[in-house]
């Protein structure tokens, strides 16, 4: 009976180590995805671990945020940021999050102030790479790197929203303020010679 009872616990553990490990890593670097090899890469928010295993693994430079900071901002937040900023070659930028679509008065949505810095971050290639990410990697990452991908790669308008519905952006179709904001986007770029 004990020779039974440790050979199931053996084949347990042969199965269950692989899993949790896995779990974990998932935790760690969620949503984790390649938008551009070399130059974009997208996340959820990781935990500092995580944080550093992507920089140490994919080489990245720049690390853009669009999740709140500040004083108020969960600790988490905020040791991401005090450890980027002490990482000598490592970038950080905090984007404020804004508005998809022009109120009254307003030429432009206020989230264009962000995509106009995410363009220069991107033309500048001692950025790269650059990973972007948000709280759970989906909604606000996944516009900005719609944006991209119709931009720098020259996909259509379709083939991104399929990629934000695969990465989870299922609620796109319910959020008239973002399908405004890309088709807008997407207009421009037809428009350019």
């Amino acid at each position: 009976m004990l020779l039974f009872l440790s050979r199931v616990v053996f084949v347990a553990a042969v199965f269950a180590v692989p899993l949790v490990f896995a779990t974990l890593q998932t935790e760690s670097q969620r949503n984790f995805r390649v938008v551009e090899p070399g130059v974009l890469y997208r996340s959820g928010q990781m935990d500092l671990l995580g944080l550093k295993r992507a920089v140490h693994d994919y080489g990245i430079r720049t690390v853009i945020s669009l999740r709140e900071g500040g004083p108020d901002a969960p600790k988490f937040v905020r040791d991401e940021e005090h450890w980027c900023r002490s990482q000598a070659g490592l970038y950080f930028y905090g984007f404020p999050v804004k508005g998809w679509q022009a109120g009254p008065g307003e030429a432009e949505a206020p989230s264009m102030a962000n995509l106009r810095q995410l363009r220069a971050i991107l033309a500048d290639p001692r950025h790269h790479p650059v990973l972007i990410h948000c709280f759970a990697g989906i909604h606000r990452t996944g516009i900005y790197c719609a944006v991209c991908r119709m931009e720098r790669q020259g996909w259509p308008l379709d083939r991104a929203l399929d990629e934000m519905r695969h990465c989870g952006y299922v609620e796109y179709p319910d959020h008239a303020d973002v399908r405004g904001f890309l088709e807008g986007q997407a207009r421009q770029l037809a428009t350019k010679p």
